[in-house]
C-alpha cells in the first residue's frame, strides 16, 4: 500500500460515519420512533377538548358501624352477634373535564371534575327473641343512664348522606410506547372535599316498661357528620392498548396524598317516657384534627374512538368499572369519658362510568 492510500483512510471513515448518522435520522423520521406524540393530528385543530360522562357507583365506609343484633335478653353488650353496617345505596353522579393541549413539545394542560351524591334510608325490624344493640360510637349513658351496660331495641331506622366533589389539575404529554400501546405519565394537585351525615334511631325497647315505645313519640338517636377537605400533590398515569378498527382496552390511575382538616361531630339524643313523662338527654362531641389523607383511583374499561368531519374532529367513548378510596376521612368518634377516635378507616366508591370526549 502506497502512502497515497493510507493518507485517504481517514476520509473514507469520516465519509462512513457521515452517512450511517443520516440513514438513521432517515429512519426515525419516516418510523416515528418510540415516545412520539399519541394525541390526535386533526386537520382543524383548535387545541381544545372537552369530556363529560355519567357515574352509577355505590359508597362503603369503615368505621360506620350503627349496631349489633343479638338476642335481646343479654343484659351487657352483645357476644356472638352480627354487625350492622350503615346501608348503602347506589347513586348517580358526573364527570366532566376541560383540555388545552399543543404546548411545546405536544404537552397537554387538563382539568377534570367528579361530583357524587348519595342518599340511603332503610327501616330495619328485629326478629323475634333478638334485638338491635346501639355500637360503641353512640353514647351509652344517655341511652340507659349507666355505663358499661346496654339493653336491645326491637326498631331501627338508619339514613346516611354523602356528597362528594373532587377536582384535578395536571399536566402530561401523550405518548406512544409502541404503535398500538399508549402511556401517559402526568403531575398536578388534587383537591377533594366530602361531607357525610349518618342516623340511627332506636324505639321499642326490649326492658319493661318500655321508655322507648314508638308509639308515644319516644326515641334514642345517634347522628355524626364528617367533613373533611384536603389538598395535594397527584400522579397520574393513563394507557391504551389499540385492538384495531377503533377499538381499545384503557386503564386510568392516580395517587394523591391531600392534606387538609377533618371535622366530625357526633350528637346522641334520647327522648325516653318515665311515670308518664318525657325525659330529654343530649350530649355532643366534636373534634377537628388536620391531617394527611391517601387518595387512589383507578378505571379500567373499553376505549373507543373515531374522526369525523374529514378528521377535523375526534370522538372517544369509554366505559369502564371505577373504584377509589380516600384514607383517613372517617374519623368515628368514640363518646367515652376518655374519648377516641378510629385510625385509618376512610371511604370508598366504585361503580360503572360512562364517558365521552371531543377533540377539536
Amino acid at each position: 500500500m502506497n502512502i497515497r492510500s493510507v493518507l485517504q483512510l481517514p476520509l473514507i471513515v469520516a465519509s462512513l460515519g457521515l452517512m450511517a448518522g443520516n440513514y438513521n435520522e432517515n429512519k426515525q423520521g419516516s418510523d416515528c420512533a418510540p415516545l412520539c406524540y399519541a394525541g390526535p393530528v386533526l386537520d382543524c385543530d383548535i387545541n381544545f377538548d372537552v369530556t363529560g360522562g355519567a357515574i352509577y357507583e355505590l359508597v362503603n365506609v369503615q368505621g360506620g358501624e350503627i349496631a349489633g343484633y343479638s338476642e335481646r335478653t343479654v343484659t351487657s353488650f352483645p357476644q356472638n352477634g352480627s354487625i350492622i353496617q350503615q346501608t348503602e345505596t347506589p347513586s348517580w353522579g358526573f364527570k366532566v373535564g376541560l383540555g388545552y393541549k399543543n404546548w411545546e413539545h405536544n404537552w397537554r394542560t387538563y382539568a377534570r371534575y367528579t361530583w357524587f351524591k348519595a342518599i340511603s334510608n332503610l327501616n330495619y325490624q328485629a326478629a323475634v327473641g333478638l334485638g338491635y344493640f346501639p355500637s360503641s360510637y353512640a353514647n351509652q349513658v344517655i341511652e340507659n343512664n349507666s355505663i358499661g351496660q346496654t339493653f336491645a331495641f326491637q326498631n331501627l331506622q338508619a339514613g346516611n348522606y354523602v356528597l362528594l366533589n373532587n377536582l384535578n389539575v395536571l399536566i402530561g404529554r401523550p405518548t406512544l410506547i409502541t404503535e398500538n400501546l399508549e402511556l401517559t405519565t402526568s403531575y398536578g394537585v388534587t383537591g377533594t372535599w366530602m361531607t357525610r351525615r349518618q342516623t340511627s334511631v332506636f324505639t321499642n325497647s326490649s326492658v319493661t316498661p318500655d321508655q322507648f315505645a314508638a308509639t308515644s313519640g319516644a326515641f334514642y338517636q345517634n347522628y355524626q357528620k364528617y367533613m373533611w377537605w384536603g389538598v395535594g400533590p397527584m400522579v397520574n398515569l393513563r394507557s391504551v392498548y389499540y385492538l384495531g378498527r377503533g377499538l381499545g382496552i384503557y386503564g386510568d390511575c392516580y395517587f394523591a396524598l391531600t392534606y387538609g382538616m377533618s371535622d366530625v361531630r357526633t350528637s346522641t339524643f334520647s327522648k325516653r317516657i318515665i311515670s308518664s313523662t318525657f325525659q330529654v338527654l343530649e350530649a355532643v362531641l366534636q373534634n377537628k384534627m388536620y391531617q394527611f389523607s391517601p387518595e387512589y383511583n383507578l378505571q379500567l374499561g373499553l376505549n373507543w374512538s373515531q374522526t369525523y368531519r374529514e378528521d377535523s374532529i375526534k370522538a372517544t367513548f369509554n366505559i369502564g368499572y371505577e373504584t377509589a378510596y380516600y384514607q383517613q376521612v372517617i374519623k368515628t368518634l368514640t363518646p367515652e369519658i376518655a374519648y377516641r377516635n378510629e385510625n385509618s378507616a376512610g371511604l370508598g366508591i366504585q361503580g360503572l362510568v360512562l364517558q365521552a370526549t371531543l377533540d377539536f
